[in-house]
């Protein structure tokens, strides 16, 4: 039986293949973003990475302790929010991705009605808009 918490260690244990492999394909930008889903029979699980993949380390700034959100849309209606219950700290921070490193990020998805959905992450570091990565989500 697969439960929601040995359904969370796979998606990790994916999450850093899935990252291994994209260090070892030589991409030259210095952020690069990924976004994947993991499905069992009982749940779903969005996961998204940021990477710097450059020689230098990366300043980030964010406005509010939130660091991620995900958005799921049926066409264009916007039908879950990661970040809609959720109470964040207004500080303004600063850290720095060091190269090599790599940000993960994962929640799970809400249970919803069949059709095709489009799965949007956000990497909220101040001066980037809209959503980093998409990718489409068909629930049967």
């Amino acid at each position: 039986m697969v439960t929601r918490n040995s359904t969370r260690w796979l998606v990790v244990a994916a999450m850093l293949l899935t990252l291994l492999a994209g260090c070892a394909s030589g991409a030259k930008l210095p952020l690069k973003y990924e976004i994947g889903l993991f499905e069992t029979d009982e749940d779903a699980m969005v996961w998204m990475a940021v990477s710097n993949e450059g020689k230098e380390s990366v300043p980030l700034r964010f406005r509010t302790s939130q660091r991620h959100d995900f958005v799921v849309r049926r066409g264009k209606e916007e039908v879950w929010r990661w970040s809609a219950d959720q109470a964040f700290l207004t500080v303004v921070e600063e850290e720095e991705l060091e190269p090599g490193r790599s940000y993960v990020f994962s929640e799970l998805l809400p249970e919803l009605p069949p059709g095709d959905y489009v799965v949007e992450g956000y990497f909220l570091a101040e001066g980037l808009k809209g959503p980093v990565v998409k990718t489409n989500w068909t629930v049967r």
